[in-house]
């Protein structure tokens, strides 16, 4: 088979090089019909048959159209293989739900839930899907595969820093193993295919179309599959592409992958930009060939290229973080311009920095208001489906609930008082019908009537995420039928969050590197990543080993410079101006000037921008046109809640006074009384139960649950190790201390300070106050010492003791590794903080309760960049307009 590859530079026109190719055969007479084009994405594919037929038509060369082969490589597969009788096609989603399931039925980390959700599933997601670009899904006997690779484990650990133990990466290999299985036994069980499968299944095809020129666009994003199905097709391929623009690795696409295969390809290079200015070209060239592995291999190749363009432009560097992208934006008041970053958290920060700015701007990317918008609806189905009270109250305080914030406060107030019948309101009495008769159908007809007119009222972002979890239900019920109310949310949950592109027709666009890929601005603003932070992770060191041994390939070579050509693709994007925002001087050269560094002026126009007009269109949506006319009290109702929900207590507690840094947090917890009781919270409790037992020597032993054995030792082993080192024996346990407040500072004295400490030790002269932890890894060090440090300065005062001969500490009792090895351990860790902060959050409590309208100056200054939620806006902005007109 004869290859011919063409090395594309930036803006070099890999697509134009593609269609007069096409032409040129098509005058040696080449019948279509022996032409196949294949390229990565739908929109490609367009483009790609317009440049064609285009090309076309300016040679005047008539066509059968219908005889035009353009497809994706997967869209080509299908083609051949969907008369198997293949029922669907599934997505992420489909897989997302099976690792979610396998994770937490295995109990396989040790990270919460919601780390588990946002971090854990998509990464574990990205990891099958780039094995499965190899044609890897199935381990023979993993476990001892993975005992084979020990010494291979803990070399390349220590060679990459690696944070997980040999062991963990040893049990990691034989999860994702089980997962790939479990994964394939779920689409058969189905009879569906992912896009994969399409292409492991064409390839085992006897019969295959078969054709004289294969063309292929973007060559350096084809997998491995992707190179052996143009082996297996064409007679001559024609492939452009460009190495140094090779990002999409971490899918499997990689240069190496057609070189595999084609190892005696012909090259010819493209050598002319035509979207780059010569300042853009020149400092691309510098940075690639300054951070590049191989700098020999592409210094050729980037010395030919040469830029088209008259225009100079220019590329400074600055030191800034993400909120300057408002002052950077205001140097280019005209230019189209791309705001690109390597990850998606990136994204999210500043698109709601330009959110809060009123700054409109493209992107795909989910936003702050978006996970606002997921985390409303989630906790409104809850409601529905669950009835509990927590999930109740939850609910109520959503804006689908319909109803006013004081209103949602009354029904709380009156749930736990013992009131079930939820007062007058009958809205969710009609939808626990509608649940209970057509089960999580049900759902469907809620969505219809109520979440989806309501998220209309709000930006469109919001509004396009709830339209999303709209979708996710219905494939939930297309892939599940109407199973468990638990299983639906935790779909909705793991569900991805990417949506179409928004407002495209902006002048400024946000999106990661990889969503950049093809396009060009005028101006690149360019937020790289932190490369300090860079380290392998246990799940990529399992994916490198299980290629090398399934294929032979060591796709560790492929890998190398990925940083680098990201950077390169982000900042060949420029036209004329290029402006990257980091410190790292490696980003710095000959061709860029150095700016400085800039701090973010206050730029926002209006922190919080919900339109305070939404609240009586929500109780017009529930039906109460009475309560959309009554909501011009609303503003009072409010401050009444928080005057009375401030002076209510005159007992200051360390939880207390820790949330008062989070003037949200504070009114949720202390002021509405929303406090959640979470898993580990109630497990907290039982396991201080324990501790408290055994110092009263009325503990069970022989009763214990077997899960519960361990923290039983762990106890006893913190217990010795005080009684070892510090030659200290316990005095007390859960040891309630109070004070009045003015024996800490005269400004309290209308205050009692309290505590309760889980343990106390001495040896007669010096004490010690242990704080029992039953965190999985030791962090929080800051709060968990302004946390003892207030029990200290209660202990010494109450008990008239110099604070000098009272020591504190941690006692961590749950420990374990990443991985869930089945090991737990503890550790006894020293610390000591002074009490300055604990002094001056009293005074603000104090403040606060002889004028509760520094509170509300604080909260409405604490900003919803920093609450993040939608309850938050809707009070801050009730608060703030006082009454609204009708």
């Amino acid at each position: 088979m004869n290859a011919n590859v063409v090395i594309a530079g930036p803006g070099t026109g890999k697509t134009t090089s593609i269609s007069q190719k096409y032409v040129e055969l098509i005058r040696k007479g080449v019948d279509q019909r022996d032409i196949l084009c294949l390229t990565f994405t739908n929109k490609a594919a367009e483009n790609m048959r317009n440049r064609i037929m285009q090309a076309l038509q300016k040679e005047d060369l008539l066509t059968d159209l219908s005889a035009l082969n353009v497809y994706t490589f997967h869209s080509f597969a299908y083609s051949a293989v969907r008369k198997y009788g293949y029922r669907g096609i599934v997505n992420q989603n489909f897989l997302r739900k099976v690792i979610f399931d396998y994770l937490i039925k295995n109990n396989v980390f040790n990270y919460e839930r919601e780390y588990l959700i946002s971090r854990i599933v998509p990464q574990l997601e990205n990891i099958v899907r780039y094995l499965g670009s190899f044609g890897i899904d199935h381990v023979e006997e993993p476990e001892k595969v993975a005992a084979s690779l020990r010494d291979v484990f803990e070399a390349r650990r220590k060679e990459k820093g690696v944070k997980e133990s040999t062991d963990e990466i040893i049990d990691l290999f034989v999860h994702i193993s089980r997962i790939m299985d479990e994964y394939h036994l779920a689409k058969e069980s189905k009879n569906l295919i992912d896009y994969n499968d399409m292409i492991t299944k064409f390839l085992k095809l006897d019969v295959k179309p078969k054709f004289r020129y294969v063309l292929v666009d973007e060559l350096q994003d084809a997998s491995e599959l992707q190179a052996k199905l143009i082996s297996s097709v064409g007679e001559e391929v024609y492939a452009v592409g460009d190495r140094k623009q090779s990002i999409f690795g971490f899918q499997g696409g990689g240069f190496g992958n057609f070189e595999h295969h084609f190892p005696d390809a012909s090259i010819d290079y493209l050598s002319t930009d035509h979207r780059n200015s010569e300042q853009i070209l020149n400092y691309a060239r510098e940075f690639f060939l300054k951070n590049t592995r191989y700098p020999n291999q592409y210094h050729a190749e980037l010395a030919e290229l040469k830029s088209s363009r008259d225009d100079k432009g220019y590329v400074e560097v600055i030191e800034a973080d993400e909120e300057a992208i408002i002052d950077i934006l205001k140097k280019f008041p005209n230019d189209k311009v791309g705001i690109l970053a390597r990850r998606n958290d990136q994204v999210i920060r500043i698109s709601s920095i330009l959110d809060r700015n009123n700054v409109k701007y493209a992107s795909s990317a989910l936003s702050a208001t978006s996970d606002r918008a997921k985390k409303d609806v989630i906790a409104f189905l809850k409601m529905i489906i669950y009835g509990d009270m927590q999930s109740v109250i939850n609910g109520l305080f959503t804006p689908f609930s319909g109803l006013q914030i004081s209103e949602a406060y009354d029904i709380k107030e009156s749930l736990i008082s013992g009131n079930t019948s939820l007062q007058n309101y009958d809205l969710l009495k009609s939808l626990r019908l509608t649940y209970s008769a057509l089960g999580i159908k049900g759902l469907i007809d809620i969505f219809d009537r109520l979440i989806i007119p309501i998220a209309i009222a709000f930006d469109q972002r919001y509004f396009l995420t709830v339209q999303r979890l709209y979708r996710n239900l219905n494939e939930y019920l297309d892939f599940y039928g109407n199973e468990s109310r638990d299983d639906l949310i935790n779909y909705l949950e793991i569900c991805d969050d990417e949506m179409e592109e928004i407002d495209a027709d902006e002048r400024i666009s946000v999106m990661t590197v990889h969503k950049a890929k093809g396009l060009e601005f005028d101006t690149v603003i360019y937020f790289p990543k932190n490369k300090k932070d860079e380290k392998m992770s246990a799940v990529d060191l399992v994916a490198e080993q299980m290629i090398r041994i399934n294929n032979g390939r060591d796709v560790s070579v492929d890998l190398e410079d990925e940083d680098t050509r990201v950077d390169f693709v982000a900042i060949t994007r420029a036209a004329k101006n290029l402006v990257i925002v980091t410190d790292d001087d490696s980003y710095f050269n000959a061709y860029s000037i150095r700016g400085g560094s800039i701090v973010a002026t206050q730029n926002f126009i209006d922190e919080n921008r919900y339109d305070i007009k939404r609240e009586p269109y929500l109780a017009f949506v529930r039906g109460e046109l009475n309560k959309a006319f009554d909501l011009i009290h609303e503003g009072g109702r409010i401050r009444k809640l928080i005057y009375s929900g401030i002076r209510r207590n005159n007992v200051i507690s360390f939880s207390l006074l820790s949330s008062l840094e989070d003037p949200f947090r504070f009114l949720k917890d202390h002021i509405l009384e929303l406090k959640y009781t979470s898993p580990a919270m109630s497990f907290g409790t039982k396991i201080h139960g324990m501790a408290q037992e055994i110092y009263e020597g009325t503990i069970n032993v022989q009763a214990l649950p077997p899960h519960l054995v361990q923290y039983y030792e762990n106890i006893i082993g913190v217990m010795k190790e005080i009684d070892e080192e510090w030659h200290m024996k316990q005095i007390g346990s859960e040891v309630e201390v109070k004070i009045p407040g003015s024996v800490y500072m005269k400004e309290a004295e209308d205050f009692i300070l309290y505590g309760k400490i889980d343990a106390i030790f001495s040896d007669g002269e010096q004490y010690l106050i242990l704080d029992y932890k039953t965190d999985k890894r030791r962090n929080s060090t800051n709060h968990y010492g302004d946390q003892l440090a207030f029990y200290k300065m209660l202990y010494s005062k109450s008990n008239h003791i110099d604070p000098k001969k009272i020591q504190t500490a941690i006692g961590y009792l749950a420990l374990r590794p990443t991985v869930n090895t089945g090991e737990i351990t503890y550790e006894v860790y020293r610390m000591e903080h002074k009490d300055s902060k604990i002094r001056s959050l009293i005074q603000r409590y104090v403040d606060y309760c002889k004028d509760p309208e520094k509170f509300i100056d604080d909260l409405i200054e604490y900003g919803s960049k920093n609450a993040d939620d939608t309850l938050y806006d809707r009070i801050v902005a009730i608060l703030k307009n006082g009454s609204i007109e009708m």
